[in-house]
């Protein structure tokens, strides 16, 4: 059978048994802030792309709207740099298959409902459009440099306002249906960081109940450990009370048989001796065990207890006569 575990080794194991709260802190901690750099990044991921691509679309229809004012200007007879008009087409061209190429990659598990088909049917068109306004401008500047009828009003000025209309159409609409996602993704990254911080609360909420509970149980072990001790403390008193007990009642004892024996000596010897030696050790003798009794009396604290000096000589020869009464002429 073990032995009886002690109030200190209690409260030690006590205190030893949640030694992991700190440790379970920092790991709460870490967590909180890695949610919160993913919660970002998630952000980031939900809203870069659509982002991109609103910009892109933005980019061709100025780099479009550019070229289309330029070569206008050149058929009615202003110069203009040809070269700049043919690299804004040629760089509208490459955003718009950039685009192509993100919404294929863009399409992850985070923003799978962002897949849109018209969005993609828009972007083709768009794609094929823009090609065509790109062969239709260098018809142009190809016929107005052989002196061929391309200014304003002519067949192939009314067909490339038509397809230049026509692209701005499908990028306007290739726009809105960006920014309908992009509103999309901004509710839904909204949503996951609210989601993200209750469980930080949660967490934190945890936390706080832990080290509530921690120090609720350190303190019951406290007050515990201290009614041990005090306990501990009464039980020690106690038993030097009853020592001190057991010691001044025999010596009461011894006490009281000098005294039955002082008595005994007077009734014996009344007639032959004077009394006033015998009653003066009786009456010293009653002193000492008075002495006594008050001693025990301020030990239990039912007397205030009073200092004074004393002669140890003058105390040693008070019991010379109950001792040489007592213990005889032969010792």
């Amino acid at each position: 059978m073990d032995a009886e575990q002690t109030p200190y080794e209690g409260f030690a194991d006590s205190i030893r048994g949640w030694a992991w709260i700190p440790a379970t802190l920092l790991a709460l901690g870490i967590g909180s802030i890695a949610m919160l750099v993913g919660s970002n990044w998630i952000r980031e991921r939900l809203i870069a792309d659509r982002i991109d691509l609103v910009r892109a679309v933005g980019e061709v229809q100025t780099r479009t709207a550019i070229a289309h004012l330029w070569v206008e200007e050149m058929v009615s007879g202003d110069d203009v740099y040809r070269d700049e008009i043919a690299e804004h087409l040629t760089e509208g061209i490459d955003l718009i298959e950039i685009m192509l190429e993100l919404e294929k990659t863009g399409s992850s598990w985070l923003a799978q409902d962002q897949e849109d088909p018209e969005l993609h049917d828009r972007t083709l068109r768009a794609l094929d459009n823009l090609a065509l306004f790109r062969d239709i401008s260098y018809e142009r500047q190809r016929g107005f440099d052989r002196g061929d009828d391309v200014g304003v009003g002519s067949p192939v000025d009314v067909r490339y306002d038509a397809v230049f209309h026509e692209l701005l159409t499908d990028l306007r609409g290739a726009e809105s249906v960006l920014k309908r996602q992009l509103t999309r993704a901004q509710d839904r990254s909204q949503q996951l960081f609210q989601i993200i911080l209750l469980i930080w609360i949660i967490l934190v909420g945890l936390a706080v109940f832990g080290i509530w509970s921690r120090e609720h149980r350190r303190r019951e072990a406290e007050i515990a450990l201290h009614e041990s001790e005090a306990q501990l403390l009464q039980a020690q008193k106690m038993e030097a009370v009853g020592r001190l007990a057991g010691g001044i009642a025999h010596d009461i004892n011894n006490h009281l048989a000098a005294i039955t024996a002082q008595c005994e000596l007077v009734k014996l010897g009344a007639g032959e001796e004077p009394v006033d030696s015998r009653m003066d050790a009786i009456l010293a003798t009653a002193g000492r065990s008075s002495e006594l009794i008050k001693r025990l009396l301020a030990f239990s604290r039912q007397q205030p207890v009073v200092r004074e000096t004393v002669d140890v000589n003058r105390l040693i020869h008070g019991l010379e006569g109950m001792l040489t009464g007592l213990i005889g002429e032969n010792i």
